[in-house]
């Protein structure tokens, strides 16, 4: 008899790099383990960039779905943290709510308005 969470599927990992103004999130892979399937509806509530340099008008996101490659733009917030001993920053900016799925491929471009 098989234990039935063998056939269970695997938990989703995902690798989140930071380059050049771009987050982006994608499925963890590794040789010789089975590939992750598991889909789950949820999603990342806020991230928070630290350590921009400051920028005259500000910056705003750019969020690139990987699955259908959709494209939309959403304000980036001032953010609770301090920054003080940044010399080029003052602030946290903070992306609030932009419902990107945890087991999906994502990208999120950071550019000043």
């Amino acid at each position: 008899m098989v234990a039935p969470f063998l056939h269970a599927p695997s938990p989703t990992r995902r690798d989140f790099k930071f380059s050049g103004n771009k987050l982006t999130s994608t499925k963890h892979v590794e040789p010789g383990v089975p590939d992750g399937t598991l889909t789950v509806p949820t999603t990342i509530e806020r991230v928070v960039f630290l350590g921009l340099p400051a920028a005259k008008k500000g910056y705003k996101a750019v969020i690139s779905d990987g699955v259908s490659g959709a494209k939309h733009t959403v304000a980036l917030e001032a953010g609770p943290l301090s920054m003080a001993a940044a010399p080029d920053s003052t602030q946290a900016l903070v992306l609030r709510k932009p419902d990107l799925p945890v087991s999906h491929d994502w990208t999120v471009e950071i550019v000043q308005v």
